[in-house]
């Protein structure tokens, strides 16, 4: 039997992991500009690689951000579905 009694829930700050995942893609794309701009300045080669595989690295760390971050607010609406 389901209790009458509203169950009250705290607002919570902004998800940490969206967050993580959103500055991340930020600093994929300032690594892909600098790389980019490296190239054309005529820096040599390794300093590009370095900043594209930086950038890459920094994609992937936001996309596991950012997965963690909709499982976290799936768990939560299944969660509250139960409570209900």
């Amino acid at each position: 039997m389901q209790s009458l009694k509203k169950v009250k829930h705290r607002r919570e700050p902004g998800h940490l992991a969206t967050a993580t995942g959103i500055g991340l893609v930020l600093v994929a794309g300032a690594a892909f500009v600098g790389a980019f701009v490296m190239h054309l300045v005529g820096r040599p080669l390794g300093w590009s690689v370095m900043a594209v595989v930086g950038g890459m690295s920094a994609l992937g760390l936001a996309g596991v951000s950012l997965i963690s971050g909709v499982a976290e607010t799936h768990a939560k609406r299944l969660q509250h579905k139960e409570e209900h």
